[in-house]
């Protein structure tokens, strides 16, 4: 009787565990909080700062130029071509 009950479920619970493999490791970057797991966990995962939290995929491309937060030293930059933008602070300047 205990075999006749058991025997249906046995493939829900073979189904349930090769779903939840295959999501685990799509998730490798999800719910890790500590910036230095999150980069060495693999190299598919950066690291947000303002946002704390790991996520999937190369970051995103940022502008070098934003780090000035000064008028005058972003404008003197002649290395990363910057220039500064009154609305929205030192950029790169567009060629």
């Amino acid at each position: 009787m205990r075999t006749a009950v058991l025997a249906p479920l046995v493939p829900l619970f073979a189904l349930a565990a090769t779903l939840g493999s295959s999501h685990a490791a799509d998730d490798t970057c999800f719910k890790i909080s500590d910036s230095a797991i999150c980069l060495a966990a693999s190299p598919k995962c950066h690291w947000v700062g303002e946002e704390r939290d790991c996520l999937d995929g190369p970051p995103p491309p940022q502008d070098a130029c934003r780090a000035h937060g000064d008028k005058s030293i972003c404008n003197s930059d002649a290395t990363l071509g910057c220039g500064w933008d009154a609305a929205r602070g030192c950029l790169a300047k567009a060629d």
